[in-house]
């Protein structure tokens, strides 16, 4: 094992707080363990959630982000 990657919530708002690395498992319990096989998705995946990809002033409700506008409302 390399590090614990937690990755809470789905939104935008949670991401400065709720994803990041660890030395060890996280007490909120929403992530995963980071060896050399998941390495590379789990630092991509960092760094989506890290970068600003929409403005929050630029989209209706930050929840739920990651999810395209058309799949919220079928």
């Amino acid at each position: 094992m390399i590090c614990y990657f937690n990755n809470d919530s789905n939104d935008l708002f949670h991401n400065a707080s709720n994803v990041f690395l660890t030395s060890s498992f996280a007490s909120k319990a929403h992530g995963l363990y980071v060896y050399k096989d998941n390495f590379r998705r789990c630092m991509a995946l960092s760094i989506a959630r890290a970068r600003e990809i929409v403005g929050r002033n630029n989209w209706i409700v930050d929840s739920d982000l990651y999810i395209s506008p058309k799949d919220k409302h079928k």
